[in-house]
């Protein structure tokens, strides 16, 4: 939910500069905001299904749906004042993500 392109353009450019024969392993991780994209996760598999049709050996999706935590205040809190330092990008980015792992295991 943090990148500008959306989880299915990203698999579109993926496999169209794959080789018309190619055969891949395809993995899918990460978070994802259904709200954003418009869609569940299961609809979202059955899109990326569709997009990857016939050109995959393997398929995992190992990716969550994060949108209660986003909308959490303390979440919001926390971005927040993440946003405000000055800290590299990537270091950010892993402190968000660690965040969130964090909130989800509590939303158990």
């Amino acid at each position: 939910p943090f990148k500008d392109k959306g989880p299915l353009e990203i698999v579109k450019e993926c496999f169209i500069n794959l080789h018309s024969k190619a055969k891949v392993i395809l993995k899918v991780r990460g978070f994802i905001n259904s709200e954003n994209i418009g869609m569940s996760e299961e609809e979202l598999v059955k899109q990326i299904k569709k997009i990857s049709s016939g050109k995959c050996i393997e398929d995992y999706y190992e990716f969550k749906d994060i949108r209660m935590i986003l909308e959490d205040d303390l979440f919001k809190n926390f971005r927040e004042k993440l946003d405000h330092t000055d800290y590299e990008e990537e270091k950010k980015m892993q402190m968000r993500e660690i965040a969130i792992k964090a909130m989800m295991e509590t939303k158990l």
